[in-house]
């Protein structure tokens, strides 16, 4: 038989079923309700269908109310609302009103019924168009403000952002009261689809992850504390809701913070770039919120705060030091490294991860180049970057401290076995 008022037959017994929201199934645990509403007579069967919507309603509302702020894309309070903000709001309005409408309708309208609304109706979208021509938004507060309590969002009042949301949120009224209005005379008028699909932060920087998981931990966890920084800074916390303008807000927060330079900001700017980028081309999101919002850097002052070389004397202060002194014994955790690393970073000019992690084979001879170092990635070795492969020659005195016996005992694995690797 033909369903009405969420009522299905089997057998004798009328059981109440309804469809759960998509956007709730997972938190809800199933796609479908179904409840044996232990009767025959199918007008008693209404009744008691009435009541399990009413039940299912609250049960949905609450689930509702705790995913709202990740299902939105926003937390708490908000300053700034771009245009994209305001419509996806406003969408969200006119969905729910001609959803819960059409629950209504579907649930059955006595002709009586029918009438009053169309009374009703009739007379809200008369006031309504009244109050638009008149730039009147009184009652369109008290309207906006329910509706922002009943998704937990908080946007001050009496501010730019929030006339704005009022003006269009105050079109919107009009258009469901027009909708519901031309339903109640027989035209059928469909539910606008909210957006539900929300892409995290954490789904950006987990696709970056995978794309390379030869990456050195020390790389993912500058990435990470990117992500980190995005999230504890950005009015907006979801990927699929950043555009370019609060970007460049973020930008603008971490520079004014006081507590990072512009090089590191810069850098923070890098790593997220080239993980919103990977989203893009995998056609996660659409554009790249990161692609132009950039640093201006003072060259010239950066340039008096580069690395410097040490000074002859800093150096024989490091190599005159105990670790070179006879009878000195190193912390387990360092080894030989502690002796070898200095003096091997000294004469190669070699990054001290990359020396750090020599094997004993790596450790070769040629005629031409003599004792060299061969430094590449690949079997627990990783380098910054491709044109870090390379062969580096050993200095002479290296030769004479003994390195070369050094490595000669420890034929295969790490030269450095107490080292430990960053987690």
């Amino acid at each position: 038989m033909p369903k009405s008022n969420y009522l299905s037959r089997r057998g004798d017994t009328f059981y109440f079923r309804a469809r759960v929201p998509t956007a709730l199934i997972t938190a809800y645990g199933r796609t479908m309700v179904s409840v044996s509403l232990k009767t025959s007579d199918k007008e008693v069967a209404k009744v008691r269908a009435r009541h399990q919507r009413e039940q299912l309603d609250l049960e949905l509302e609450a689930l509702g109310r705790q995913s709202r702020k990740l299902a939105d894309g926003y937390q708490g309070a908000m300053l700034h609302l771009t245009d994209g903000d305001i419509d996806h709001l406003c969408l969200r309005y006119r969905a729910s009103k001609m959803a819960q409408d059409e629950l209504e309708r579907i649930a059955g309208i006595d002709e009586a019924q029918r009438r009053l609304d169309l009374d009703i109706y009739e007379d809200g979208v008369r006031l309504l168009r009244q109050q638009y021509a008149q730039g009147d938004l009184r009652d369109v507060y008290i309207s906006l403000e329910t509706f922002l309590a009943n998704i937990d969002l908080r946007i001050p009042r009496h501010t730019p952002p929030y006339e704005r949301l009022a003006r269009t949120f105050q079109q919107a009224e009009i258009e469901v009261c027009d909708a519901i209005l031309r339903r109640r005379n027989g035209q059928a008028v469909e539910i606008p689809l909210a957006p539900l699909g929300t892409v995290s932060y954490d789904d950006v920087f987990q696709l970056w992850k995978r794309r390379q998981t030869t990456r050195p931990p020390k790389t993912v966890r500058a990435f990470e504390q990117a992500f980190e920084e995005l999230r504890a800074n950005c009015a907006v916390n979801t990927a699929n809701r950043m555009t370019g303008l609060e970007a460049a807000n973020f930008r603008d927060r971490l520079t004014g913070r006081g507590d990072l330079s512009k090089t590191t900001v810069a850098k923070l700017l890098g790593f997220l770039r080239a993980a919103f980028e990977c989203a893009r081309k995998d056609r996660v999101l659409p554009s790249n919120p990161f692609e132009g919002i950039e640093v201006i850097i003072d060259r010239q002052k950066q340039s008096g705060r580069t690395r410097l070389p040490f000074e002859a004397d800093e150096l024989a202060d490091i190599f005159n030091g105990p670790v070179y002194q006879t009878g000195f014994i190193p912390r387990k955790s360092l080894g030989a490294a502690c002796y070898w690393l200095p003096l091997l970073a000294l004469f190669t000019g070699a990054r001290v991860e990359e020396l750090a992690q020599l094997h004993g084979e790596d450790i070769k001879h040629d005629e031409q180049l003599g004792w060299y170092v061969d430094i590449h990635d690949g079997d627990m070795r990783q380098v910054k970057t491709s044109s870090s492969i390379r062969n580096v020659p050993l200095h002479s005195e290296l030769l004479r401290l003994g390195f070369l016996s050094y490595a000669k005992s420890i034929p295969l694995g790490r030269l450095f076995p107490a080292l430990r690797a960053d987690s």
